[in-house]
């Protein structure tokens, strides 16, 4: 009888490791196919999908708060992809509510920067939610956004390449300051300011040159757009000329410069360059200053 309990015990223990061994490889699964994502943006809904389901199955606080943290970064990435208004909406409201559970999941337990992160990926979702949804219409949440942000920068400002910062920077530079009522601080003076802080944190050369970037792709870009609209431009050529040359470069370049995002980058620079080719696009590519861009770019040759 002690035999067969202890055979059966310790079977037990080989199904708890085979179970343990597979969800570290459905994870390694997920992460590879979010990985792929410039390959093709499906990959990213396949990769939230799985982090979904991994962290349903799990039975650990911790593990399934980053694991909706990462289902809620996978699809913020996927729905920025798309041009249907209510498919949009629908993610992005899916990727807050996913953060959202992360941020109870993670607050016993979790580290600072892992509850940032959930912070931070429900402020991005739901403010692209207010984008697509209509100013007029979403207004009312901006409040909420603005305080997600800052329990950002409160427990770890530094997540997503200071990405507080700039989302702050992005939000002051495009509502209106009459309607960021009891905001402080607001107004494009002010973005500049977030958009500095989030580029000179992050900033960085472009390899082989002295030029200079940050190794956020989105703050380069949300920074050339203010600086277009703010007329400053000497200090738009300066940046201007390292993204452009990063635009050109191969995708191995890239990944010098930021290693986990080179979709992001490729995205990015690929929509700076169309608008510079054709102003008629930059609304597609959400430059404020679309027109300002593409005259001051040719500036910048």
């Amino acid at each position: 009888m002690r035999k067969m309990t202890s055979v059966f015990v310790a079977a037990l223990s080989f199904g708890a490791i085979v179970l343990n061994t597979v969800s570290a490889q459905s994870v390694d699964e997920a992460t590879t196919l979010f990985g792929a994502r410039l390959a093709d943006k499906e990959n990213a809904l396949k990769a939230a999908d799985m982090y979904k389901t991994l962290s349903d199955a799990s039975e650990d606080n911790v593990v399934k708060g980053n694991l909706k943290v990462k289902e809620s970064q996978a699809l913020y990435y996927y729905s920025g992809r798309l041009t249907d208004s209510d498919t949009r909406k629908a993610l992005y409201i899916r990727g807050y509510q996913a953060a959202d559970a992360a941020k109870d999941l993670l607050k016993t337990g979790g580290s600072d920067a892992d509850v940032a992160l959930s912070y931070y990926f429900y402020a991005i979702n739901l403010a692209k939610w207010g984008q697509v949804n209509g100013i007029a219409s979403s207004i009312g949440r901006l409040r909420e956004v603005v305080g997600n942000l800052e329990k950002v920068v409160e427990l770890d400002k530094s997540v997503e390449e200071f990405g507080a910062a700039r989302t702050l920077g992005r939000l002051k530079h495009k509502v209106p300051s009459i309607l960021a009522i009891g905001l402080d601080n607001w107004g494009k003076d002010n973005a500049l300011k977030e958009y500095t802080n989030a580029f000179n944190s992050t900033r960085t050369v472009v390899p082989g040159t002295t030029l200079l970037v940050s190794k956020n792709s989105t703050t380069t870009v949300y920074l050339l757009d203010l600086l277009a609209a703010l007329k400053k431009d000497a200090d738009f050529c300066r940046y201007y000329r390292g993204a452009i040359t990063l635009a050109k470069a191969g995708d191995e370049v890239l990944a010098q410069v930021n290693p986990d995002k080179v979709a992001e980058q490729r995205n990015d620079y690929n929509g700076l360059v169309a608008c510079v080719e054709n102003k008629k696009v930059c609304n597609d590519y959400d430059f404020e200053s679309g027109e300002t861009v593409h005259e001051l770019a040719k500036k910048c040759r």
